[in-house]
């Protein structure tokens, strides 16, 4: 559906084709090979209802939740059954799809990333 005879809609339109999907496992910064739940360094529960008004601090991270892997241009958890609360929701339970957590399954990850990417920036400004 997403990545062969994609058929979309966008900007108030179907859309179908287009450029071809891709993929990069946040576990190893890449599309080859998989990374085992050990490389994840914690995963953030999904958010939920009621939303805090103002500022609020993190839920605890959760370590090793899942690995991940590119398959055929998607990225492919396996979030396991006995995952703590706030791993699952509508869209995953139907249709096996974790959209709704992607940035916070792998929120560990991101954030090392985004700080060595400044990090790099500055050295290379001379900051």
């Amino acid at each position: 559906m997403l990545v062969d005879n994609k058929v979309y809609w966008w900007r108030g339109a179907w859309r179908q084709g287009g450029p071809p999907a891709i993929c990069v496992n946040p576990l190893v910064w890449n599309e080859t090979g998989p990374a085992l739940a050990s490389a994840n360094d914690g995963s953030l529960p999904f958010p939920a209802p009621p939303f805090p008004k103002a500022p609020t601090r993190l839920a605890a991270l959760v370590p090793h939740l899942t690995g991940a892997v590119c398959n055929q241009s998607l990225l492919d958890v396996d979030i396991p059954g006995s995952s703590p609360n706030g791993f699952r929701d509508n869209l995953s339970l139907l249709y096996g799809s974790y959209h709704v957590g992607d940035y916070g399954i792998f929120y560990a990850s991101i954030r090392a990333n985004a700080l060595a990417r400044v990090k790099a920036w500055d050295a290379a400004h001379g900051r």
